[in-house]
């Protein structure tokens, strides 16, 4: 381990290992663990553990507190068992993994690193610790992430870390886990898609990273949230993606109708902001394939008086609207030199991939025609006609896949249908289905989760044959 690693590795655990013991002013709280959250993280909760983050330029930290699940019975077993399906399950891991132990309020309390890269991404060099904390009936398990090898966030995780502490076990053992769950209950989180449980409601501000604030129009709760390798903080909506960084905003809209530049404003825009004119670009046929309009300007938000640099871009293919929010022009062209850019962001609308949360039932249906002429006389030759629909079915490890269309001209048809078993094993946004039926086979998938308006679809790929690629819709 490099040393630039091993001192990120001894701040952790010196950290948390003091503060444990003598922290005493808490302002908020997770399960069996108490902390101060530090300006500038942003904070994320969801189903089975709280998430808080930090990104300066290119350098980030993702630190997770889970839920409480049932102990394995053994430290060591309880350690592992987070380490392969917090850490390994979602990355490559290329040097050996050293752990520590000590006994602190009780707790059997392991603590792991390693280096390595998360799977199917950019081969950006990252350092993974995991810290389980192990009692006679529940076991607790905190992560970090981070990629900072020159010590920019040193300082931060230090004080972040110095303001954690965790309740005694003897207290968990009489009155239950802080967070209102049972312990001795396995608490594995499932995320899985909600419909919106609220409406429209007034635009709150969220914090970036520098102490700046950036508003989110029209807020919805979020369904599902993840750190992008590129340093993104990206979150899903009904109705929006949302992705953050520590100087910069980025929402998504999913729009049914194409508005202009000018409608955007005058009819969704104009109702947060006011400024005297706003400067549209020069020619919005960005390229031969697509056509998008943009425009941007110096912005009051009106519900606080404050002045921003915005920027918007309504992309007539991918039914999307984009608004970027930051405090000058100079550091938007940082992230988007060209109008076109922003609308790049659609990119980052993926979401690993568990096993749990695939389970259940999956379709497509797509189908095509075309009018056809004789090329030498030019008379009507018929309509050709292609129809499919496909369904496929994950139940605990085992796949099944059926489809049946059919395919020619009108009076004319030729039906198809195909079907396969076996077993599948996924992860992150690497899927493996091992065909045992009609013939085996073993069929590698890249996968992910993307949100539409009010919809979560998965997304397959054929790694061998690209043209093989999918967008399925649970079946309800």
């Amino acid at each position: 381990m490099r040393p630039t690693t091993y001192l990120r590795t001894f701040i952790f655990v010196t950290a948390i290992i003091f503060t444990i013991t003598e922290s005493k002013a808490q302002t908020d709280s997770y399960d069996i663990f108490k902390f101060t959250p530090q300006p500038g993280w942003i904070r994320e909760e969801s189903d089975g553990y709280i998430s808080y983050s930090r990104t300066v330029n290119k350098t980030i930290c993702v630190i997770k507190f889970y839920s409480s699940a049932q102990t394995k019975g053994n430290p060591m077993l309880d350690f592992q068992t987070d380490w392969d399906d917090l850490i390994v399950r979602y990355n490559n891991i290329t040097t050996e993994v050293e752990t520590e132990s000590q006994i602190i309020n009780g707790w059997n309390m392991t603590l792991g690193t390693a280096s390595g890269h998360q799977k199917l991404a950019k081969k950006i060099g990252l350092h993974f610790s995991l810290i389980s904390f192990s009692g006679p009936m529940s076991r607790g398990t905190i992560t970090m992430m981070h990629n900072d090898d020159n010590g920019i966030l040193e300082a931060e995780i230090a004080a972040f870390m110095a303001g954690l502490s965790v309740w005694d076990v003897s207290e968990i053992a009489v009155n239950g886990v802080k967070s209102g769950m049972s312990p001795g209950v396995d608490q594995t989180p499932v995320q899985q898609y909600q419909p919106p449980t609220q409406q429209y409601q007034p635009p709150t501000m969220t914090t970036g990273n520098n102490g700046g604030t950036f508003p989110t129009l029209g807020e919805l709760p979020v369904l599902e949230s993840t750190m992008m390798q590129e340093g993104w903080f990206v979150e899903a909506t009904a109705d929006y993606m949302q992705y953050t960084r520590n100087d910069i905003k980025v929402i998504q809209y999913f729009i049914t109708e194409n508005p202009t530049k000018d409608q955007f404003w005058n009819e969704y825009l104009n109702r947060f902001f006011a400024t005297d004119h706003y400067t549209a670009y020069e020619d919005n046929r960005i390229t031969s394939f697509a056509t998008i309009e943009f425009a941007s300007c110096i912005a009051t938000y009106r519900p606080s008086g404050q002045q921003f640099f915005i920027a918007w871009l309504i992309d007539w293919v991918n039914d999307a609207a984009y608004l970027a929010i930051t405090t000058s022009e100079p550091t938007y062209l940082q992230y988007f030199p060209e109008p076109k850019k922003l609308g790049e962001m659609l990119q980052f609308n993926n979401f690993p991939v568990s096993q749990q949360a695939i389970q259940g039932v999956w379709t497509n249906d797509d189908g095509s025609a075309a009018q056809m002429y004789n090329v030498n006389t030019g008379n009507y030759a018929g309509m050709a006609i292609a129809q499919a629909s496909r369904k496929y079915t994950f139940s605990g490890n085992e796949y099944h896949f059926f489809a049946q269309g059919s395919t020619g001209t009108v009076g004319n048809n030729q039906v198809f249908q195909s079907e396969e078993k076996g077993t599948f094993q996924v992860s992150n946004y690497d899927m493996t289905v091992e065909i045992k039926t009609p013939k085996p086979e073993r069929v590698d998938y890249l996968v992910a989760f993307r949100y539409a308006k009010n919809i979560k679809t998965l997304w397959m790929q054929n790694k061998n044959a690209s043209g093989l690629t999918f967008t399925l819709v649970r079946k309800q």
